[in-house]
Order: structure tokens, then C-alpha cells, then sequence
């Protein structure tokens, strides 16, 4: 699992690996996805069920992660040296 670069960004990424199992092993995500690995994914919880090839399934849950919050700038005042300067 790979958290999201930025607060409200959609570029998180999840990498399943089935643990036995017999091939081939299909995939249903909760976000409609149906490939083993989903990427360009927004933070947020995903549900993915394998069912494999004897009709055995597996879930798992998985939370993406972001930032706790957005970039943040804070501005120090600087003085003019001297009245009607614009230094």
C-alpha cells in the first residue's frame, strides 16, 4: 500500500499478493476495479475479494492513507529600513 503524495490527492497505489490458492485467481474491488494491484487511487478504505480458480475466496480491507493536512505557509512581516521605502 502506497498512502496518497498529498492531502487530497489521488495517486495512492495497493499491491495484493494471494497467498496460496489455485490460479488463476480473479479480483472484485470495492471501487469496481477488477485487476490484482489498483493505483491512482484516492486515500480512503478499499475492499478487494479474490476468488480463485476452485471458487475458494479471500477478502481483505485496506485503508490508503494522505497527509494530515495541506500544505501550510505562514508570512513574517518584514519592516521597511526607513519611511517611504520599499525595501
Amino acid at each position: 500500500m502506497v498512502q496518497v503524495s498529498c492531502f487530497g490527492y489521488s495517486n495512492g497505489s495497493i499491491n495484493v499478493t494471494p497467498i496460496n490458492g489455485i490460479t488463476p485467481i480473479t479480483y472484485s474491488w470495492s471501487n469496481g476495479a477488477t485487476t490484482e494491484d489498483i493505483s491512482g487511487i484516492a486515500a480512503g478504505g478499499y475492499f478487494v475479494m479474490g476468488t480463485d480458480f476452485t471458487g475458494c475466496t479471500a477478502g481483505a480491507y485496506i485503508f490508503v492513507g494522505q497527509p494530515a493536512a495541506a500544505l501550510s505557509l505562514i508570512g513574517v512581516p518584514i519592516n521597511v529600513a526607513c519611511y517611504c521605502q520599499s525595501n
